[in-house]
């Protein structure tokens, strides 16, 4: 009896609010902020029998800085924006965009004379965020210019202290020696190799050696062979030995005295004072490049030595500090306070992953209850879970954006490029063009997380970089 006065009270309540109900079910667009205009003349967005918004065609696009074009042989609208196009064949589950065709799970159509489009793929075509806030029953489209997180954080973030931090010298300083090493690795490896005959042995030659180990006089398992290459200085063999050949003559035979260590893997010649017999038959000497201008020229992007010089010690630390980064940025999140977080972000962020989630279950042909009973958790559990997973990630989010931005170290649209360029190179590209020539789409289409990961990526790495050159190093 009590569910049936509740829902008698529900559709009395509906009946007395007739007259508003047009009102408060107008769905509504906004572009980077911006309320985009509907009227009669140019179509109302609505939602289609496959639960998807339709936004009439060209007041969308017109409104988003696109230039659109009509194709009535084929039916067919157009969208050109920042070398983008985007093609819309009414009545296909399809568009295309650069010629690639994308797969929609509805299709654009026309309504009394008027083209609406499927507004999430075409928009997520040009690579805009698309957020839909049930609650206002609004559309809200960020295009990728767009700067995130677009005002004072100060009301939402307090930055702990990021000068200064305490971390080891020797996991962030570069010695003289360090670089010296990287750079005669460099003229080794650009050096010539030349067969030796006769001589005495050096350091860093890789001789052609026979030898055999005697323990108290008697020959031991595994203590001959013949023919080894061995390079001097490498440490492949048990303290003592390589030494022990520098200074003796190609072709000379000699014994050397030595012991094993204690902890030897073997515990039968752990310790052991033994003697090996050994033949030197040949040795290969690498003749390092010389470092001058003309090896700089030839092997680097540089013009001076010191140019060069400084690279080597630039990159080392690099490599030194990307370990430190990681600790450091962390012990700087602990001495910064997260008090509050804006309402429109954390709607974005919400709605996003309830339509990632909501589209895998669909793409499996799963129904959203059986999802959620799956992982075993009903629709409250489901919705704290992704608050408190927002809230987490938009915090850091927001202290990192807040940091970048208070000592200038935003990312410029050549930083981001150049940023991208870099983690191509790394993959064997050459250029932005390559990569999309052999994936068929551009590289933040590829990356889990599209743009906003890339940006977020390459600022984390600026602003660690720069905690790493304003930590204080300790002995």
């Amino acid at each position: 009896m009590r569910k049936l006065i509740q829902i008698a009270i529900i559709l009395a309540l509906l009946l007395l609010s007739a007259g508003l109900v047009s009102a408060a079910t107008e769905i509504g667009v906004t572009i980077d902020g911006v309320q985009v205009g509907f009227d009669q003349s140019t179509g109302q967005p609505f939602i289609d029998e496959n639960n998807r918004t339709q936004v009439p065609f060209r007041q969308a696009l017109e409104a988003f800085g696109a230039t659109v074009s009509w194709d009535q042989g084929t039916r067919t609208a157009t969208a050109v924006k920042g070398g983008v196009t985007v093609q819309v064949p009414i009545d296909a589950d399809y568009i295309y965009r650069n010629d690639r065709m994308i797969v929609n799970d509805t299709a654009a159509t026309i309504k009394a004379g008027r083209t609406y489009l499927p507004i999430r793929v075409v928009m997520e075509a040009f690579d805009a965020d698309v957020y839909w806030d049930s609650s206002t029953k609004v559309v809200e489209v960020e295009s990728k210019d767009i700067k995130r997180y677009n005002y004072d954080l100060s009301k939402y973030v307090k930055l702990g202290k990021y000068k200064g931090m305490e971390v080891a010298a020797e996991s962030i300083t570069v010695t003289n020696e360090e670089v010296q090493d990287e750079i005669d690795y460099w003229l080794k490896s650009a050096g010539t190799m030349e067969n030796l005959s006769k001589g005495a042995v050096k350091k860093g030659d890789i001789v052609n050696i026979d030898y055999k180990g005697m323990l108290d006089g008697k020959p031991f398992d595994g203590g001959t062979d013949e023919g080894v290459e061995l390079e001097i200085g490498s440490g492949q063999f048990i303290p003592g030995f390589e030494e022990g050949l520098i200074g003796k003559n190609i072709g000379e035979r000699v014994t050397l005295q030595v012991t094993f260590p204690a902890d030897y893997a073997y515990s039968e010649l752990a310790g052991k004072k033994v003697a090996f017999n050994v033949k030197i038959n040949s040795a290969v000497r690498y003749i390092p490049a010389k470092l001058d201008t003309e090896f700089v020229k030839a092997y680097s992007d540089f013009n001076t030595v010191k140019e060069f010089k400084d690279s080597i010690a630039d990159g080392l630390k690099k490599e030194k500090s990307y370990d430190v980064r990681g600790t450091l940025w962390d012990s700087f999140v602990e001495n910064c306070e997260v008090t509050g977080y804006p309402e429109k972000e954390l709607k974005h962020e919400i709605s996003a992953i309830n339509n990632y989630y909501r589209s895998q279950a669909r793409s499996n042909f799963i129904e959203w209850q059986e999802f959620l009973e799956m992982n075993m958790m009903d629709q409250a559990v489901f919705d704290a879970a992704v608050l408190e997973d927002v809230q987490r990630q938009m915090g850091l989010e927001m202290i990192l954006y807040a940091l970048a931005r208070q000592e200038k170290l935003e990312l410029t649209a050549k930083d981001y490029k150049d940023g991208i360029l870099g983690y191509l190179m790394e993959d064997g590209f050459d250029s932005l063009e390559a990569f999309e020539s052999a994936y068929g789409e551009s590289y933040e289409k590829t990356v889990f997380g599209g743009k906003k990961f890339v940006e977020l990526t390459l600022l984390y790495d600026r602003v660690t970089e720069f905690l790493v050159d304003n930590a204080k190093p300790i002995k």
